[in-house]
C-alpha cells in the first residue's frame, strides 16, 4: 500500500500553521513563509493574529481574555532559543496594561 496523499489548501492557512508544512510545500510559496523573531524589535506595532487565550490578565478576575486583534508593542525578543516562554514579549495597554509572550508567527506587523 502507498502512502496516503493529502491535498492543503496552503492559501487558507494562517502563519501560524505553516510551521507544520514540510519545507519543500513553503519553497512555493514563499511569500507566505511567517517572519522570524530577528525581524522583529523592540517597539515594534504589533497585532495579535490567532485566537490567543490569556488568564493572567488585570482587572478581569482569572478570567480568560482572547488577545486575537488586540495589538501592542514588543518590549522585548529572545533571540537564544532557550526561553521557557515564547521570544517575543509584548506589552498591552489595553483593556489594562500586561504582557503576554508569543511566537512571532502568532503576531502581524501593524503599520503606523
Amino acid at each position: 500500500m502507498g502512502a496516503e496523499r493529502t491535498e492543503i489548501d496552503i492559501l487558507s492557512l494562517h502563519p501560524a500553521r505553516l510551521n507544520h508544512l514540510p519545507p519543500a510545500l513553503l519553497t512555493l510559496t514563499p511569500s507566505l513563509v511567517p517572519f522570524h523573531p530577528t525581524d522583529l524589535s523592540e517597539g515594534m506595532k504589533v497585532k495579535v493574529a490567532v485566537p490567543t487565550l490569556m488568564y493572567h490578565v488585570p482587572k478581569r478576575g482569572g478570567e480568560p481574555l482572547d488577545l486575537q486583534g488586540l495589538t501592542g508593542s514588543v518590549k522585548k525578543v529572545i533571540g537564544d532559543g532557550i526561553s521557557a516562554n515564547r521570544p517575543v514579549v509584548v506589552q498591552f495597554v489595553e483593556p489594562a496594561k500586561f504582557f503576554g509572550h508569543f511566537d512571532a508567527e502568532e503576531l502581524e506587523l501593524v503599520e503606523d
